[in-house]
């Protein structure tokens, strides 16, 4: 839990079971993401310079699959 932010309006209900991130995403950089950068074998990359690009691609996606803003979906998450 954040000693600086506090809970999301969404999550304060919830009483019971560890407090853990409403989403994550493998941010290792040993499993993370393969990346082809100038034509060149594959690297792999981690952290949250790769999760942060992975959601908002879902995000994208989500968006254009519903053909409408979504908005703030982390309750709905």
């Amino acid at each position: 839990m954040s000693k600086v932010f506090p809970r999301p309006p969404f999550s304060r209900a919830r009483t019971r079971g560890s407090r853990v991130p409403d989403i994550s995403g493998d941010a290792a950089p040993q499993s993370g993401y393969s990346i082809f950068v100038g034509g060149t074998s594959p690297l792999t990359f981690g952290g949250t310079s790769a999760v942060a690009p992975l959601w908002a691609g879902l995000t994208a996606l989500l968006v254009a699959a519903l053909g409408r803003a979504v908005g703030d979906i982390n309750a709905q998450l």
